[in-house]
């Protein structure tokens, strides 16, 4: 079995090779995406300009647009009192805050529904 010098240090370069890739592919990828940006408004510029509403090139693809609507909280004191005056808890996630409930937990207190578990994940700092 080898060492534990020698599994802590090939486990410093995968992480280290792992910090490249994430820089190396960040940078191309936004570079990608504006290139895309900027051809997806030429495109729909140009359709607009001939009527289209589909564009397709054979041997190319097909363009469409669709519209996606979001909603994001503006104000979270407002957006709470409309979901408990009205009972319109289905505007929300089923999604618990982790901090909160180990909270409670801690203090004896479990959150009724939930399950509390452990993961054990390596912890890993460079040193210089």
């Amino acid at each position: 079995m080898a060492k534990l010098s020698d599994l802590m240090a090939m486990y410093r370069a995968e992480l280290d090779r792992k910090d490249s890739l994430v820089v190396a592919h960040k940078a191309e990828l936004a570079e990608v995406d504006d290139r895309l940006t900027r051809l997806s408004a030429a495109i729909k510029i140009t359709a607009d300009k001939n009527g289209l509403e589909t564009v397709k090139v054979d041997g190319v693809g097909t363009a469409t647009w669709k519209i996606n609507r979001n909603v994001s909280i503006a104000d979270s004191g407002e957006f709470f009192q409309y979901v408990k005056e009205h009972d319109r808890f289905d505007l929300l996630q089923k999604r618990i805050s982790n901090t909160a409930a180990l909270e409670l937990y801690d203090q004896g207190n479990p959150v009724p529904g939930t399950t509390v578990y452990a993961e054990s994940k390596l912890s890993f700092r460079r040193s210089n």
